[in-house]
This record gives C-alpha cells, sequence and structure tokens, in this order.
C-alpha cells in the first residue's frame, strides 16, 4: 500500500473548492480505506475497505465516526499543536452556536453540513482507491496495463512491477507535496492569524515541541517494535515488511495523539468550567 498519510496529496486540489465540499472529510475519506490496518481488524475487512463496494458497507459509516471523532474531539488539540490562532483558517464549516431562532434556517444549514462531510468522504475513499488501483500490481487498473506489470530491479529491494515502484515512488513524493501545502498555508496564515479569536488552551512553544516530540517517539517506538517483530519478512516479502513498519507506526502516533487530545479536552473543560464561576 502507499504511505496512508501520503494518500491525503491526492485531495489537495479540491482545497479551493472547499465550499462545497468538506476539506477535513476529504482528508479523513482520503486514508480511510487503510483504516483496518490501524485498528488491527482481520483481512477480510481490509480486503472490503479497498472495493468499490466498500464504499457504502464500511468507509462511509467508519468515516462518520471518525470524522465526529476528529471535528469534536481531536481538532482543537490538533490545530493547538499547529499554532495557536490558525483555527479560523479550518473551520470554514463551523457547527456553532448562532442566534438563528428559525428551525427550519437551521436544519438546512446542518443539512448542508452533513451533505458536505458526506461528499468529501466519499470523494476522498475513491481518489484512494484510484490510487491503489494503478500503483497495486494486482489493482483494478494496473492489473488490465501491461507495462505497469513490467518487473525492475531495485537495489536492496530487489525486483517488483513497475506499479510498485510506482507505489513507493508517489508515497515519497505525495508526502513531500503534503509537507509543501502544509508549509504554505501556514505561511499563509500567518499573515492574518492576528484576526483571529482564539477559543482554545494556549499552548507555549515549548509545550508543542514536547508533545511533538513525545509523538514522534511514540510512532518510532511501535516501528521499531514492528520491524523487531517482523523482521524475517524483510528476506522473503520485503514489501509486506515495509507494510508492517509503516502500520505499527501509524499505530503509535495514532494511540499517542489519542491520549494527549483526552488530557488537552479535560485540561480544557475544567478551565472552562472555572471561568464561568467567576
Amino acid at each position: 500500500m502507499a504511505f496512508t498519510l501520503s494518500h491525503m496529496a491526492a485531495v489537495l486540489p479540491f482545497y479551493p473548492y472547499r465550499r462545497w465540499v468538506s476539506f477535513d472529510a476529504l482528508l479523513i475519506g482520503s486514508m480511510l480505506p487503510d483504516l483496518p490496518y490501524v485498528l488491527s481488524s482481520n483481512e477480510a475487512i481490509s480486503h472490503q475497505s479497498h472495493q468499490a463496494s466498500g464504499l457504502l458497507t464500511y468507509c462511509l459509516p467508519m468515516g462518520l465516526i471518525v470524522f465526529i471523532l476528529w471535528y469534536w474531539l481531536l481538532k482543537r488539540p490538533a490545530l493547538s499543536l499547529i499554532h495557536p490562532c490558525h483555527e479560523s483558517n479550518l473551520v470554514r464549516h463551523s457547527m456553532q452556536r448562532d442566534s438563528l431562532s428559525k428551525w427550519s434556517i437551521k436544519f438546512r444549514k446542518y443539512a448542508v453540513f452533513w451533505l458536505t462531510v458526506v461528499l468529501g468522504l466519499l470523494l476522498g475513499t475513491v481518489t484512494h482507491l484510484l490510487w491503489d488501483g494503478i500503483t497495486h500490481p494486482d489493482g483494478f487498473i494496473a492489473s488490465h496495463v501491461l507495462w505497469l506489470q513490467h518487473p525492475v530491479n531495485i537495489s536492496y529491494l530487489g525486483f517488483m512491477p513497475v506499479a510498485r515502484l510506482l507505489q513507493y515512488a508517489t508515497s515519497v513524493l505525495g508526502l513531500l507535496f503534503l509537507i509543501f501545502f502544509a508549509w504554505r498555508w501556514l505561511q499563509q496564515g500567518n499573515l492574518s492569524s492576528a484576526n483571529f479569536k482564539c477559543k482554545k488552551i494556549i499552548l507555549k512553544g515549548w509545550h508543542r515541541v514536547l508533545i511533538v516530540s513525545l509523538l514522534g517517539a511514540s510512532s518510532l517506538a511501535t516501528a521499531l517494535q514492528a520491524g523487531l517483530k517482523w523482521h524475517n519478512l524483510w528476506f522473503s516479502d520485503n514489501y509486506l515488511f515495509i507494510a508492517k513498519v509503516m502500520v505499527g507506526f501509524l499505530q503509535g502516533m495514532c494511540s499517542a495523539f489519542f491520549v494527549y487530545a483526552l488530557l488537552y479536552q479535560c485540561v480544557y473543560y475544567l478551565d472552562f468550567c472555572r471561568k464561568r464561576k467567576y
């Protein structure tokens, strides 16, 4: 599989259209088919999530669950790590309370919001399936294109089909494109961050460095653990070995971030309750 995080690069061209489709949902949807790997689900479920039929039977329902967790539990802590005043840049389709008194207007607003979420999840998932369809040797596109099956010899990795080589190459390029996009977004956001009202805990610079370091350490530790556990695969199936290590990396990162988010939310709401007393 292509590196899961790299799949987000496929939906970045849709960023200018975030008025009509939830960009958060697009990013989540682009990674949804790989969710069974992170959750250590059985092979049947991971196979289902990578099929067209899995769009509605797995990816959409699980995507809605992940989106709810992200939007109401994980997003605020994540944005606090990036910059204390960047929340308004990403929250375009906000569900904040308003003064509208007409229930029908509220209902329409929420219906449009969830419609953009569903559309984003489905569109993001489709980009993942197309990417895998081209870069997996047994993908529904690669299996019908002769030159993608042509074997090439890569140092230390041995012989592999062109499709698999593209899988490695696009994983790296996608990750680089993602980093470049994030850097550009932060640069643009810094110019107008003073206009945004922060509604979250302001983390100091050393707090963010410490938290990111702990997240990285957790990711590397679980990746190393996976590498030691499956090291014999390197000699028999290096592709599967790399996949196991990447999954271990993601599991460590997600687990550590979830713990951080829970602690952050606890501190946030305790601080919120304390301020309401005065």
